[in-house]
């Protein structure tokens, strides 16, 4: 099942935290291991 959304939910976080002087993002770390 595919998940329903209307796509613009993390564009509209984004600019609310940008709005308050924050930021959003995201990091990739890596797990000894894999």
């Amino acid at each position: 099942m595919k998940p329903r959304g209307t796509g613009i939910g993390l564009a509209l976080s984004r600019r609310l935290v940008e709005l308050h002087g924050g930021e959003i993002g995201c990091r990739k770390r890596r797990r000894p291991g894999q």
